[in-house]
């Protein structure tokens, strides 16, 4: 059996619902108060194995709410606390976001390092409290990954590249992980990398830095599609049962020494998609793609906080936009990868025809969970040949990084010339709804698939 060590994240940061001591304030303004941890200087860690946090290059805290403008304080790494004035009111938002030094961390923690999840750039928590005025209220935040390095799949070779930005162009990496055409990559909430690896009997990679190290055997279970929840630490994976020829969605929950797994059919109606999308946000609530009642394909949304599938709703792929019309016909385009980011889905789409018009597009769409509707959508090309590829999408094809208020990801095709196979990463800003950054990788990595003439 192969042992589990976790690097648990935690800030002692925990929400107190009773103020301190007041103290005078004539401009309607309250106290935050923030304590990172022990003398030892924001790192204290009450979880095993270690006693201490990573160490951060800084931290910064952003307040924002109803009724003020945000503020933004910027913390050295070796306070053990901070607190700020900010106005009154309930629903004030607390982010915090610490880049991670880990060149600093394995000099403190040396013993340790291998366990290290270096592909990790910062970590970070949010948290919602309501500030009286004239009264201090302490917050305690979680941490789990904010951002990531951008991982580089390569089936060709069976390996993983990464690099560390959209804007650097120098590859690292390499690890064999024998990376499939099916391969997902995920992180956990520490920021573990686990690779499906498409074997017989697949195996997750609890990987520090990419490489084939603590591989954790799933025997029984097959399929390639899963997700993590960072709130809990658990995978949700799609497995085909052959003996009762369905689909079904097992829980693992990852722990100190072992991995257990919980079978759960699907809702009566309802086939889930074993190769299309699924996504498990920070509420319990699960999202995968399925076949409804009528046959339909589209989305099924289903509870999962009794360890069961109750459906909580259906929406087909025509009405949620995941497709396009021709000639007064819906044609549904394939579902790739799918994410939750601050309460909206984002569906990763595609259409690769090798036959006759050769047309290779694809577009990104952001669903509101609230609605559970289409809000907008991104890349899309209505012409099989891209007119723009600066502002138009071959075939988004996974998700491949942890950024706030980013979406990064491959995209390949062709473009509609013999030997012009395309592979790159792209990344949308959420908040300008718009490409921030475009990687050209063509001769350097070789991404799901090839696309030549």
């Amino acid at each position: 059996m192969v042992k589990h060590s976790m690097i648990v994240v935690l800030v002692a940061i925990a929400l107190v619902a009773t103020a301190c001591a007041p103290f005078v304030s004539t401009s309607g303004e309250g106290s935050i108060q923030i304590f990172f941890g022990t003398p030892t200087g924001a790192r204290a860690l009450s979880d095993p194995p270690f006693s201490e946090l990573p160490v951060f290059s800084a931290i910064t805290i952003k307040v924002s709410g109803p009724g003020m403008d945000p503020v933004e304080f910027t913390v050295d790494a070796t306070q053990t606390s901070f607190t700020a004035m900010v106005p009154g009111g309930s629903d004030r938002t607390v982010e915090l976001y610490a880049p991670v030094d880990w060149n600093a961390t394995a000099a403190l923690l040396p013993d340790y390092e291998y366990l290290m999840p270096k592909l990790v750039k910062a970590y970070g928590a949010t948290t919602t409290i309501d500030v009286v005025p004239g009264q201090r209220v302490t917050a305690v935040l979680r941490l789990e990954v904010a951002e990531t390095k951008i991982l580089l799949p390569d089936p060709s070779t069976g390996s993983l590249f990464f690099e560390d930005s959209i804007s650097d162009s120098s590859i690292s990496g390499g690890g064999a992980l024998i990376i499939t055409s099916d391969a997902r990559l995920k992180f956990d909430r520490l920021g573990r990398l686990f690779a499906d690896i498409g074997l017989a009997s697949p195996i997750l990679n609890q990987s520090a830095d990419g490489t084939s190290t603590n591989l954790v055997p799933l025997i029984g279970i097959s399929g390639d599609l899963f997700d993590i929840d960072r709130s809990q630490n658990r995978i949700f994976r799609v497995h085909y049962d052959s003996i009762n020829y369905i689909t079904v969605i097992s829980i693992i929950n990852l722990n100190m020494e072992s991995i257990s797994d919980i079978w759960l059919a699907p809702p009566v109606d309802y086939s889930i998609d074993s190769y299309g999308g699924i996504a498990i946000g920070n509420d319990d609530i699960l999202f995968v793609s399925a076949w409804g009642p009528a046959e339909e394909q589209g989305i099924l949304k289903l509870d999962t906080s009794n360890n069961s599938l109750v459906s909580m709703g259906f929406k087909s792929m025509e009405s949620l936009g995941l497709g396009y019309y021709d000639s007064g016909n819906f044609n549904s385009l394939t579902i790739t990868d799918m994410t939750i980011i601050d309460g909206k889905l984002y569906v990763a789409l595609d259409e690769h025809n090798v036959f006759g018009n050769y047309n290779h597009r694809g577009k990104i769409v952001e669903i509101d969970l609230s609605t559970f509707s289409k809000s907008r959508e991104i890349g899309w090309s209505a012409d099989v040949i891209l007119a723009d590829p600066a502002s138009q999408f071959y075939g988004p094809k996974r998700f491949v990084a942890i950024k706030p208020r980013r979406l990064t990801f491959v995209d390949e095709g062709n473009s509609d010339s013999p030997g012009a196979n395309v592979d790159r990463v792209v990344e949308v800003d959420l908040d300008s709804w718009s490409i921030t950054g475009i990687l050209n990788l063509e001769g350097i990595v070789s991404f799901y698939n090839s696309y030549y003439y």
